[in-house]
């Protein structure tokens, strides 16, 4: 059984999709890219929270780890023709936040969140989408911490 909190609940943690479907979607990409649940710096373990994990892959060289990403977010709609819905994350991210009584607002996370990107200049498969998810969960981390 594939673990069940994955890069998916944790991209998607403030969705509010059901389990069933959201492990098909990693079944989807999982067996798509050939990756398992360790490609990741730190998974999610049952029980532990968004917090705790990191969405930082532990080879952000290996393209198949990277769109392994990309698919998720595809699977959820959170990609549409190959661009990146930041909107509709972001304000999926503030509604997370203002749940745990986090105050931001949404054009400043997503100055954040393209500043972050905007880093990483490489070129190669799934670059772009990679790193706005990882840039999200770092800069959101931060207003978690704050």
């Amino acid at each position: 059984m594939f673990n069940r909190i994955i890069l998916l609940l944790a991209l998607c943690y403030f969705a509010q999709g059901d389990v069933e479907k959201m492990e098909a979607a990693e079944k989807i990409c999982q067996e798509k890219y050939h990756v398992t649940d360790d490609i990741f710096v730190k998974n999610l373990a049952d029980g532990e929270t968004y917090e705790e994990f990191d969405i930082t892959l532990k080879d952000e060289t290996n393209e198949d780890h990277r769109c392994y990403v990309e698919c998720l977010m595809t699977e959820f709609g959170f990609i549409d023709n190959g661009i990146v819905e930041l909107d509709a994350l972001i304000a999926l991210a503030v509604l997370e936040l203002k749940k745990k009584d986090k105050e931001v607002e949404p054009s400043s996370l997503k100055t954040e969140v393209v500043s972050c990107t905007s880093n990483y200049a490489e070129e190669g498969q799934c670059i772009i989408s990679y790193h706005a998810a990882r840039c999200l969960f770092a800069e959101t981390r931060k207003h978690f911490e704050s």
